[in-house]
């Protein structure tokens, strides 16, 4: 099985007061794709550049199996699992992991879509699949023909929410990726936004301010469509009872036009 482990140093910029922070968990998915793909296939620009494909991420689940905190380690490892593609390339399927003593604390899996750029001359592109040559240099038992289910999780019935808001933001640059549409990795970072506005508002459930301090149990990511630098939008967010459980369900939508929806973000905590 190939693999590829990257040991990382604790540093304070990772971690909250309870947990590896979401963005860098999200992070660490860009940084052991692209390590993974430059030892056993082909280096990220080089798949752009002379192979003229890319890929955009559809769906990611963010778990959270033990705590771990900043004093718990002066390292961990990236331990990043064999690439997966579905459907003669057209979805690839990966899963990475944080370790500390043999043991997952925090883990991250993705589907993503292959496109194939349109021309030599910027990042345009259409879906598409992962070229001949490229798939020939995937063992195996990286190549699968069903294509994977996409995983998002379901309200429970009958739960009514507790409490709604909007919060407003804008794409800035340094949110954005080399063709300055939005990178992935910031959108749990909007998420957050919203419903740190929404706990902190005055009259608020006591139970949504109490949820701040609370470790995630999983986060669960849908993108559906991108944005680029300097749009705007807003996030409708909505906050369910689920047991002793909070659930944050949060609707990225275009702040002008159709109201396009562009990613939707299901946080889970304990209340």
């Amino acid at each position: 099985m190939r693999t590829v482990e990257l040991e990382i140093p604790i540093d304070t910029r990772l971690f909250g007061p309870r947990q590896v922070l979401v963005r860098e968990v999200l992070g660490f998915t860009m940084t052991g794709w692209a390590a993974w793909m430059r030892k056993y296939v082909v280096a990220f620009p080089k798949l752009i550049r002379e192979f003229r494909s890319g890929v955009v991420i559809l769906n990611q689940h963010v778990e959270f199996p033990r705590e771990f905190g900043f004093f718990d380690a002066e390292a961990f490892t990236l331990r990043v699992c064999p690439l997966v593609a579905h459907g003669n390339g057209r979805l690839l399927c990966q899963r990475y992991e944080l370790v500390v003593d043999g043991e997952v604390f925090a883990a991250a899996s993705a589907v993503a879509r292959v496109v194939n750029l349109l021309d030599d001359k910027g990042f345009d592109a259409r879906p598409g699949t992962l070229p001949s040559a490229v798939m020939e240099r995937l063992e195996a038992t990286e190549r699968v023909v069903p294509l994977p289910k996409r995983r998002m999780p379901t309200l429970p019935e009958a739960l009514e929410p507790i409490a709604t808001g909007t919060h407003t933001f804008r794409v800035e640059r340094h949110q954005c990726e080399v063709a300055e549409q939005w990178c992935y990795i910031d959108v749990a970072s909007h998420a957050e936004s919203a419903r740190t506005e929404l706990a902190l508002a005055t009259g608020a459930d006591k139970r949504l301010r109490a949820g701040l301090k609370r470790p995630f149990k999983s986060i669960d990511l849908a993108y559906t469509n991108p944005m680029f630098v300097f749009d705007t939008a807003k996030i409708e967010t909505k906050v369910f009872a689920d047991g002793e459980d909070l659930l944050w369900v949060h609707q990225i939508v275009s702040a002008i036009g159709a109201e396009r929806v562009h990613a939707t973000v299901f946080e889970r905590h304990a209340a």
